[in-house]
């Protein structure tokens, strides 16, 4: 899709370095066949969507290298998401009296969406709002989705306050980045691509994490990484003698799939064989009427429900390989033969 196609930047630095380039499409009809197998690989029920192109890009790349240098870690060190400038605006905004709780207040009114979510994080310290961020469902939503569970969201509230501990008195950017080194960055980035990397044979490095590098990052100066609207300010600094303009000044992406327009449209009736028949495994832990009313309010576009659907069809197959009926999902290929 055109919104998520980044061959044209990609193309500027390997012309800029005279690099051999290689292009990868993948078709949903892939991503739906080989989710089991990418479970396998995982091991655990790692919900992060970029695991599928990763997955594939590594079997390219594996026919070509035997190692690669990847990026994980810059942002966790040096303040690379835009999600940290919400936050802090947030925090200032909770410091002026009474206006959290309306904020929060407001929040309870607006309908489920990223308003909704914002505001009603804004009420809280910065331990519950990041952890709230992060996860893929509001605690509202898991009650609704798991109804027996009183107050799904306290072990979650506890683990975030026990990392968040360790960091009083620290600036609120430097918290979160600590958070994330803590949590976001050994429990999900680094599984994810040791993972999906290694079931192709393919050794990943990470010089970003270099332990001289991140004791330098962690001891710079907040204005060294945040600055205003610009992110990763010292990386920027130095990129900018490396990188075409275009490069360096188009908004930032991760490494993103459109599962949105997807489970809207043609992996929507894989989605719904995968988590509303009678076989399904993680039925008897949800409520399926729940789970048909997330699959109904993205398929019509009224909501956008992606990453819950993703979470839930990880936990699904995740759950039918490790824990029902133990064993090594089948393919269209033998792909432990994969690199002879």
């Amino acid at each position: 899709m055109p919104d998520f196609n980044e061959f044209r930047f990609a193309r500027q630095v390997a012309d800029r370095y005279r690099c051999e380039h290689r292009e990868l499409e993948i078709e949903p009809g892939e991503f739906s066949a080989f989710i089991p197998r990418m479970v396998w690989h995982l091991d655990e029920p790692v919900a992060d969507a970029a695991c599928l192109p990763l997955y594939f890009l590594s079997q390219l790349t594996r026919k070509h290298v035997t190692v690669i240098l990847s990026g994980e870690g810059a942002d966790e060190m040096l303040a690379g998401y835009y999600l940290f400038q919400k936050m802090l605006f947030i925090e200032r905004l909770r410091m002026a009296p009474g206006l959290g709780g309306l904020l929060s207040l407001a929040g309870r009114l607006v309908p489920d969406g990223k308003l909704h979510r914002y505001l009603s994080l804004a009420g809280r310290p910065l331990d519950r709002r990041y952890r709230g961020v992060s996860t893929g469902f509001t605690d509202e939503q898991l009650r609704r989705l798991c109804p027996a569970r009183r107050r799904p969201g306290e072990i979650l509230d506890a683990f975030a306050r026990s990392i968040f501990e360790r960091t009083k008195g620290a600036h609120p950017l430097n918290r979160m980045l600590y958070f994330d080194a803590r949590v976001y960055l050994p429990g999900d980035l680094l599984v994810k691509a040791d993972k999906m990397t290694m079931a192709w044979s393919l050794e990943l490095r990470v010089p970003f994490l270099d332990h001289e590098l991140v004791e330098l990052a962690a001891g710079m100066p907040v204005e060294a990484k945040l600055d205003g609207r610009t992110t990763k300010r010292v990386a920027r600094a130095v990129a900018a003698r490396l990188l075409p303009k275009d490069v360096l000044e188009r908004p930032k992406r991760g490494f993103p799939v459109p599962i949105e327009e997807w489970f809207a449209s043609r992996l929507d009736p894989f989605a719904r064989r995968s988590l509303l028949s009678r076989e399904s495994s993680i039925g008897g832990l949800v409520d399926q009427k729940e789970v048909e009313r997330m699959l109904d309010r993205h398929r019509d576009r009224r909501e956008d429900c992606s990453d819950r659907i993703w979470t839930l069809l990880v936990l699904e197959h995740w759950k039918r390989i490790f824990i029902d009926a133990p064993s090594i999902p089948a393919s269209g290929e033998n792909l432990l033969d994969a690199t002879s």
